[in-house]
């Protein structure tokens, strides 16, 4: 069986609460502010795998785990 799964992240800024992320998706929306551009990816792209719940990609999912950590492909 296969299944998709979508998650949007975005990050928005800066501002004057700083940089703002959002991430949505199957268990739900999750936003935070952070002090720098790179500080909300990360924290977008952590809270992305918080919404996925786990990883079920082929291929063991290692390009997007990756991905996910801010590491080049």
């Amino acid at each position: 069986m296969t299944r998709t799964t979508l998650v949007t992240i975005a990050v928005t800024g800066p501002l004057p609460e700083g940089w703002v992320w959002e991430v949505d998706g199957p268990g739900g929306m999750h936003e935070g502010h952070e002090a720098t551009g790179p500080q909300a990816w990360a924290a977008a792209r952590a809270a992305a795998v918080k919404v996925m719940g786990r990883l079920e990609v082929p291929g063991g999912g290692d390009e997007l785990r990756r991905a996910l950590a801010g590491e080049a492909t």
